[in-house]
């Protein structure tokens, strides 16, 4: 017959794991966000999580990263490191191959379990840091980033070679980048309390991804909206194709950078429009703004005329890094209902 004791401590359920959303980004769910080009076949971007002193030990369980710029579907490399501090060397915890899909409306969500096979142990101290690398393309899809500055610059990071041909990592500052980027991941522990990665990214009260309070999943104004251009610089006097993606699209709209109209433009479907941009843009950053009948909505400073960058998102690398001018462009887009796919 089993002692009293052990008999009850047999029969207390065991605590349940809660799990904990660590992030970085300010990104609420609806807003601007830069996809960020430039990077290249090889170079990666990093970021590093700082968990609460009371969270150990846990385990990892999925990354959820906001890539886009293009929705095509393209290979990656991901590690996962457990670090010391805010740097990206330190142990790593497993390294697999990945497909993402650029998207402007769904994070990419990565599951650790499936992810790496072999297992990735659990975590007893430091801190944890990934990386997510062009496996065998250039440009886009990228990683996006937040608009609202950069509240932990020391925790984004660029994998690139400046310059010497080697490779190294770079905080992301170092490049002109404003912007943490728009990765998160969930971890897993006894010691952790509630359901903090539950639930979709928006910020209002029911399931779709706007901010008011109904059930519909349209975008505000009605269901007419802008999301982003691409290619989003040019250099001046020198007009390009464009495409505007967005939704509500139909006959009848127009579409302006700067104030000026997108000549030639063309409803490819009701969520893409394609033009050609305005020959006298000055040099600068312009507004793109779109309207239909007595509905307009724009992305501001989403398209650049000069200042040095035609190009560079399309095997440009990472270069002027000791220049401290930023070698990397990015498609400015409003995302609306991004969510966990």
């Amino acid at each position: 017959m089993l002692p009293l004791a052990l008999l009850a401590a047999l029969l207390v359920p065991p605590v349940p794991a809660g799990t904990r959303l660590l992030q970085n980004d300010g990104f609420t769910g609806e807003g601007e966000v830069g996809f960020q080009g430039g990077f290249i076949d090889g170079e990666c971007w990093g970021v590093v999580y700082v968990p609460q002193s009371t969270d150990y030990p846990f385990d990892l369980v999925f990354i959820d990263a906001l890539v886009g710029g293009n929705s095509s579907t393209e290979m990656y490399d991901i590690a996962l490191y457990n670090v010391s501090g805010e740097s990206m060397s330190g142990t790593t915890l497993g390294v697999s191959a990945i497909t993402m899909t650029g998207s402007q409306e769904s994070f990419n969500q990565i599951d650790v379990g499936s992810t790496f096979k072999e297992g990735v142990p659990s975590v007893t101290s430091g801190n944890v840091a990934v990386s997510i690398c062009l496996n065998s393309y250039s440009g886009y899809p990228a990683i996006a980033r937040d608009t609202d500055g950069m509240a932990e610059r020391n925790r984004n990071w660029i994998y690139a070679d400046v310059g010497g041909g080697a490779f190294s990592w770079y905080q992301s500052y170092l490049f002109g980048l404003q912007g943490d980027w728009i990765q998160r991941l969930c971890v897993e522990g006894a010691n952790i309390s509630g359901s903090g990665c539950e639930g979709d990214a928006d910020t209002d009260s029911d399931s779709d991804g706007d901010t008011d309070t109904d059930s519909d999943t349209d975008a505000d104004p009605g269901n007419f909206w802008v999301e982003s251009i691409s290619p989003d610089y040019t250099d001046p006097g020198v007009p390009i194709d464009v495409y505007i993606k967005g939704g509500g699209f139909a006959d009848g709209i127009d579409a302006y950078i700067g104030g000026l109209a997108v000549s030639g433009l063309q409803v490819l479907d009701e969520n893409t429009l394609e033009g050609r941009t305005p020959s006298a843009l000055p040099e600068g950053v312009h507004d793109v703004e779109v309207q239909l009948g007595s509905q307009s909505d724009l992305i501001e400073a989403a398209f650049t005329v000069g200042g040095g960058c035609g190009g560079c998102d399309v095997g440009g690398g990472m270069g002027g890094l000791l220049l401290l001018v930023p070698a990397l462009t990015w498609v400015g887009a409003r995302v609306r209902r991004p969510r966990r796919g």
